[in-house]
């Protein structure tokens, strides 16, 4: 009896069977890291901004805390509104445009990265809503908020 060397359809149809259940939950625990990075990234850039407002309302009183070099070169002074939170840069009183939240984000972060802007070009978009700055990611689905009458700075992350 002359048999021919090989595999059979059965014993391929096994193999790729096996490799295709772990590819499927090799992606699975792939894509739970990224969106685990996702989430830590985005607790770490609330937290860094939450810490810099405390930081600016605990010394607000020093004149070298307030004078801070922006990334382009020119200095950003903070402004302060009656509880003591950073509310502005450069004189004014009140956030009143989501330009004003880009310019109290660079002020506070004291850094280039993460970038921001008020399109997708950049890392983050800001926006505002009464005395409110919205910060979103343009890579991930996570939302800062920063509060300026109240100091306080919380995130959000959605997974969709």
């Amino acid at each position: 009896m002359n048999r021919e060397k090989g595999f059979t359809l059965f014993e391929l149809t096994v193999v790729i069977a096996v490799f295709s259940v772990l590819l499927a939950s090799g992606l699975y625990y792939f894509q739970t890291t990224i969106q685990n990075s996702y989430r830590l990234a985005l607790k770490f850039t609330a937290s860094s901004l939450s810490r810099a407002v405390l930081m600016a309302h605990e010394q607000r009183q020093l004149p070298q805390y307030l004078d801070s070099p922006d990334t382009a070169g020119a200095q950003m002074r903070l402004v302060f509104n009656a509880q003591g939170w950073p509310v502005g840069v450069a004189g004014k009183a009140a956030l009143e445009s989501a330009d004003d939240c880009i310019g109290l984000w660079r002020a506070l972060l004291h850094s280039p990265v993460p970038t921001i802007g008020l399109d997708d070009s950049k890392d983050w978009r800001a926006e505002i809503t009464s005395a409110q700055c919205i910060y979103k990611s343009n890579r991930t689905a996570g939302l800062i908020y920063f509060n300026s009458q109240t100091g306080e700075v919380d995130y959000k992350f959605s997974d969709g």
